[in-house]
């Protein structure tokens, strides 16, 4: 992954998430403190404009006053506000869940990091299922909030199209419904089928081609899926043996129809089990660290236990070393690491599922420019029962504060059926400084 790196500091921010694309120019184009403006040499006209030719036939050319002039091709003054428009593309939804960690800790200016801190929370809140006046008021007040950032910190910004639309975001959801339901991305996927169709064509007529084949297959899961059509003057469906073939799994992966298993998970069910090489489940005796663990629930040394590296919680796997919240959901909620689950088997009585957690507590200070609690793991485990785990939570190290570095490493990848040795980039944490920070940003 590509941080964000500034020469007065030593580079930082958890690297859960990944988009090659955008963290490659974000990192190209982080500025310094000073926010010098950039150089006369890097403004260039926009292809349109590198037609464009002066009455004496040579072309047009452009300097760094021109440009503020005569268009809007260009409206940055520094590569600090080139990256604040670059987050408020829609192709950075992903970088944006954590890029307010990665200009922290890259020296950006405070004022910056809240800027985007906010908007990072106004794509958070566009995400929602729902929303009631409460919900559609509390995103007006976000975004005129990151509306005044932009007036008084990056006034070229508010001269963008998409500054504008912000101003009809809440207008456009009270009358369309939530932004979610009407995302382009799902249509975008089609790219590819649409690519690959394109070369199994003569070439001759591709537009038509591409629609037949299209048409087809619309036609073809429409009467699969039990979908009527008329034929003279009565509206049939497909038999009950058509209907069976096309709900078998193989036919919808083909059809490209989400497939959902009728097994689910439980709540609380203790998996990835401790197993022998016989692949039977590895019974342990109860061990005096486990039994004071466990001293609350009146078990005995005679009890046998059975282990696990991950749970389910919040209808999604957790597997050792996430962070959970657990406890009683809108009461009393704390947060942790998982570290195992135990099955705990009692020489009599029923069997319990167990959760050993090693416990964080929230800190009285938090970054101001960030909005996110800070939370500091300490040494205390505890075993909690699995139903109080509530949900798999995502954290970011603080890796300002422990000086956290990026280091150089040799890895072996396969590339055209051969071994070859690259060198990659990863972020070496410092985990003596146990601080973190919960992500409020995360979609």
């Amino acid at each position: 992954m590509v941080f964000l790196q500034n020469e007065q500091h030593s580079p930082t921010t958890e690297d859960t998430v990944s988009s090659e694309k955008c963290q490659e120019t974000s990192a190209e184009l982080l500025l310094s403190e000073d926010e010098t403006e950039l150089p006369s040499d890097e403004y260039r006209p926009s292809n349109h404009e590198n037609n464009e030719t002066t009455n004496s036939g040579h072309a047009r050319s452009f300097t760094t006053s021109d440009s503020r002039t005569q268009g809007d091709w260009y409206p940055f003054t520094s590569k600090i506000e080139m990256l604040c428009y670059i987050f408020m593309s829609s192709a950075s939804h992903s970088v944006l869940q954590i890029a307010p960690f990665n200009m922290m800790f890259a020296g950006v200016p405070q004022k910056y990091v809240k800027m985007i801190s906010c908007l990072s929370l106004i794509q958070l809140q566009l995400h929602s299922e729902s929303f009631d006046e409460d919900d559609l008021q509390h995103l007006q007040s976000t975004i005129d909030k990151y509306l005044s950032y932009i007036k008084v910190h990056t006034p070229e910004l508010q001269r963008k199209a998409k500054s504008h639309l912000l101003l009809h975001i809440v207008d456009d959801i009270r009358k369309h419904g939530p932004p979610k339901f009407y995302i382009e991305d799902a249509f975008e996927k089609n790219h590819g089928t649409i690519r690959d169709q394109i070369f199994l064509q003569n070439q001759k007529a591709r537009s038509r081609d591409t629609c037949i084949k299209f048409t087809k297959h619309t036609i073809c899961q429409h009467i699969l899926s039990g979908g009527y059509f008329k034929e003279s003057e009565e509206w049939k469906n497909a038999s009950e043996h058509a209907l069976q073939f096309g709900g078998m799994a193989e036919i919808q992966k083909f059809m490209e129809e989400s497939v959902t298993s009728d097994k689910k998970m439980p709540n609380g069910t203790v998996r990835k089990l401790c197993r022998q090489s016989n692949r039977h489940t590895m019974t342990e005796k109860m061990t005096d660290e486990m039994l004071s663990l466990l001293t609350s629930d009146n078990h005995s040394p005679d009890d046998k236990i059975q282990r696990g590296s991950a749970i389910t919680a919040g209808g999604e796997m957790v597997n050792a070393g996430d962070w959970v919240e657990y406890g009683t959901p809108g009461e009393n909620e704390s947060c942790g690491v998982f570290k195992e689950g135990v099955i705990v088997l009692p020489t009599r009585g029923p069997t319990k599922m167990m959760a050993i957690i090693q416990k964080a507590t929230e800190c009285s200070t938090s970054c101001n420019s960030l909005g996110c609690p800070k939370l500091h793991l300490g040494n205390e485990v505890v075993a909690i029962h699995t139903s109080k785990v509530i949900k798999r939570l995502n954290v970011m190290h603080d890796c300002l504060g422990a000086k956290c570095s990026i280091r150089d490493t040799r890895v072996t990848e396969r590339v055209e059926q051969e071994e070859v040795l690259t060198k990659k980039v990863h972020l070496h944490h410092n985990y003596d400084h146990a601080y973190f920070f919960k992500n409020f940003y995360m979609l």
